[in-house]
């Protein structure tokens, strides 16, 4: 009951800010419904997924789907081996990896919004693209993680889209890498389906319930 009411926070962190949807999932799964590091990453890829895949098609207005294409193919590449290293690494050095990820990522993602909007880019560096499509697939398939919390900012900073269109564009870039990151955990057999589904209705619930909310907040709010 209890991770299924911390689900409710899955889906409307998700569907808000386009990330945070795994950031809230994996330790769910693991210290609230007691699965091990393994069974979460692979467990937390249902919920993400599927979660992801609803807010995107709600705001398929704003995606992008060029960059969302792009990003989703790149991912899919690194996302096995990113299974493949959840698989062979100590779980204590997973979640600590995890961890210090989102810390990198929150410091920039605050350093952004403090420095106010930027232009957006003239031109697309494909050298950077191609390096932040991949760091977010094999971070997909290593910590179970739709990769929001990195591909929001690659969207804003590399491809220069508005936050808007990047929370918007990520949603399908997440469901997309969630795909190729469930598909090889789902082959370690590391998948808790029926605890998956569940977490997922109710994760898609808070995001339904927050998504006329997620389209009034400022998009400087929304950075922070």
């Amino acid at each position: 009951m209890l991770a299924l009411g911390l689900a409710l926070l899955i889906g409307s962190s998700l569907v808000t800010l386009g990330a945070g949807g795994s950031i809230v999932t994996v330790p769910v799964l693991v210290y609230a419904a007691g699965l091990d590091v393994q069974h979460a990453a692979g467990t937390s890829l249902v919920v993400v997924g599927l979660v992801a895949l609803t807010g995107a098609i709600a705001r398929r207005r704003l995606v992008a789907v060029r960059a969302a294409l792009v990003f989703g193919a790149l991912g899919t590449l690194a996302a096995w081996p990113g299974v493949w290293l959840n698989h062979h690494v100590p779980g204590a050095v997973v979640l600590l990896g995890f961890a210090l990820t989102m810390l990198v990522v929150a410091a920039r993602m605050l350093r952004a919004a403090l420095r106010g909007p930027r232009p957006a880019a003239e031109r697309v560096d494909a050298a950077r693209l191609v390096a932040s499509g991949l760091a977010v697939g094999l971070l997909t398939g290593l910590f179970g993680v739709g990769g929001g919390f990195l591909v929001v900012p690659a969207l804003s900073l590399v491809v220069g889209l508005g936050i808007a269109e990047s929370v918007a564009t990520s949603l399908l870039v997440i469901a997309l890498n969630s795909a190729a990151g469930l598909a090889g955990h789902a082959w370690y057999g590391t998948v808790d389906w029926q605890l998956g589904a569940r977490v997922a209705a109710a994760a898609l619930l808070g995001g339904l319930l927050t998504l006329p909310l997620a389209r009034r907040i400022a998009a400087p709010a929304l950075q922070r």
